[in-house]
């Protein structure tokens, strides 16, 4: 499992860099990722919600968006958040998990070689048993 200031350097990056785009689309590969909705569910709740603020809670990465809902995304031991301009460069056919497309053809996927990571899209972060006490 990442340390916390691996964490913190993951979304202090993704910070700088995603903040204001908008997701254009989601493609889901692996399901076994995905806690609480459907691919279909998951898709249909993200698609066209605008990245307001990425920051680090424990050890998960948290897309807030505009509408007040959130991405939860805990890497765990083999996880990658990887952004980039070129799907090719940004997707391993294998490990690739989750694609998620941004406005200006920018591309932030998940990779997990190991599947011990999740994604969880929610209204209300105190709902996630990862971040209750």
């Amino acid at each position: 499992m990442p340390e916390l200031p691996e964490v913190e350097t993951i979304a202090r990056d993704l910070q700088q860099k995603i903040i204001g785009l908008t997701i254009t689309g989601v493609d889901v590969y692996d399901t076994r990722v995905l806690f609480g909705l459907s691919k279909e569910k998951f898709i249909r709740r993200l698609r066209g919600r605008t990245i307001t603020r990425v920051y680090r809670r424990g050890k998960a990465v948290v897309l807030d968006f505009a509408n007040e809902t959130y991405l939860v995304v805990q890497v765990k031991m083999t996880g990658h958040l990887i952004y980039g301009r070129h799907l090719r460069q940004t997707r391993n056919l294998k490990d690739t998990k989750v694609v998620f497309h941004l406005s200006n053809n920018v591309y932030l996927n998940y990779n997990d070689q190991r599947l011990f990571g999740w994604l969880i899209y929610t209204d209300k972060l105190d709902t996630v048993g990862y971040f209750k006490n």
